[in-house]
């Protein structure tokens, strides 16, 4: 079988959950001989792409590049050369990374799979804003595709409810942790650890306001937040209010080093309102990081009884659950031990066999 994938989300994404899970799935079911593997992508600058990109035969941009208007000049190449790939019909199976409609007119009645990731842009106003057009594309898209994988069952059921689609048209396919070496960096002795970005849906400020009482009573405790960017505007704002701002550090990091932070914070604090899947959760379990997580969507899907959980919405709840986890060495322990079993019930062995599965049943 011949697969070809396009370049939106490694054109979009240096770092980022949805390329570093499209990398795994394509180089991994091209080094187990699933099938044969093209990448509509010329010019690269993805972090998970430059590994492989002699086996994709790709141009990696430097990393100091900086011209006017890049990002622009590059999206057309590459779109371009996606299209000629295309056109050439030679291949039996396409998947576009993201959802530019782009592609259509071109398939020549090829079947595609669309991997929708979440409802996000669909439930969150600021989000939407910033990128507009992803509603209209994904409702398109959705609808035309030969099949829909989507990352988890909470994630199946809103697009059944939001685009009224059929069940059986979509296939419910996890993902897994790639976190595997250690790489040493300096830390505070006590610190919770918190991933990604920090905006908007990711209720880091609600997770701030909780953590002022905790700070008050021990001051010796930290917060580290990976990667996001530097503190901005009302993040500033709120915790300078607080008076705890210099107990937050913003850090941008390796692989390597996250899994170092993993393993030395007292817990990983995942607030967010909404989500398609969680990777973070099951990287802070394969560290043996206990888990203290939102109850909402689809994260007692994904962490089931291996993670402490409270309410987004209550500041009290979550500094409540926090400080049960920080006095509590009994059910820290217990946390870790599920964690550990838990995160083994996800591979990416099982997702290339079920991605596989899909396209093959499409030839």
């Amino acid at each position: 079988m011949k697969l070809l994938y396009d370049y939106q989300i490694f054109q979009m994404q240096k770092f980022g959950g949805i390329s570093r899970v499209f990398f795994e799935v394509m180089n991994r079911m091209k080094k187990e001989n699933y099938a044969e593997i093209d990448l509509s992508l010329l010019f690269n600058e993805n972090y998970y792409i430059r590994q492989s990109s002699k086996t994709f035969n790709l141009v990696n941009i430097p990393n100091n590049l900086n011209i006017k208007g890049k990002t622009s000049l590059l999206n057309l190449i590459n779109k371009s050369y996606s299209i000629n790939k295309i056109k050439k019909d030679k291949y039996d199976v396409f998947h576009p990374t993201y959802y530019d409609t782009y592609f259509l007119k071109y398939l020549n009645n090829k079947p595609f799979v669309l991997t929708v990731h979440d409802m996000i842009h669909e439930r969150y106003d600021d989000v939407a804003k910033e990128d507009f057009n992803t509603i209209s594309n994904k409702k398109i898209l959705i609808s035309k595709a030969s099949s829909i994988i989507a990352i988890s069952e909470n994630t199946k059921r809103d697009i059944i409810n939001t685009y009224n689609v059929d069940a059986n048209k979509i296939k419910v396919i996890y993902w897994a942790n790639s976190l595997t070496w250690e790489e040493p960096i300096e830390h505070p002795d006590k610190y919770l650890l918190y991933v990604g970005q920090r905006g908007g849906y990711k209720n880091f400020l609600n997770f701030a306001r909780a953590m002022r009482g905790l700070i008050q009573k021990d001051p010796c405790l930290y917060i580290i937040c990976s990667g996001g960017g530097p503190f901005r505007g009302e993040e500033i704002e709120v915790l300078s209010n607080l008076n705890i701002l210099s107990k937050f550090k913003q850090t941008n990091i390796s692989d390597g080093q996250l899994v170092t932070l993993y393993k030395n914070a007292l817990a990983f604090i995942y607030p967010s309102l909404y989500e398609g899947f969680g990777i973070p959760i099951l990287e802070s379990f394969s560290c043996g990081c206990p888990a203290i997580i939102s109850n909402t969507c689809c994260f007692q899907e994904v962490a089931q009884d291996a993670a402490l959980y409270f309410n987004p919405y209550s500041i009290e709840d979550i500094e409540e659950k926090i400080n049960r986890l920080l006095t509590d060495r009994a059910l820290r322990k217990s946390l870790i031990h599920k964690g550990k079993l838990r995160n083994s019930d996800f591979s990416w062995s099982k997702t290339v066999k079920e991605t596989y599965n899909v396209y093959n049943s499409l030839k």
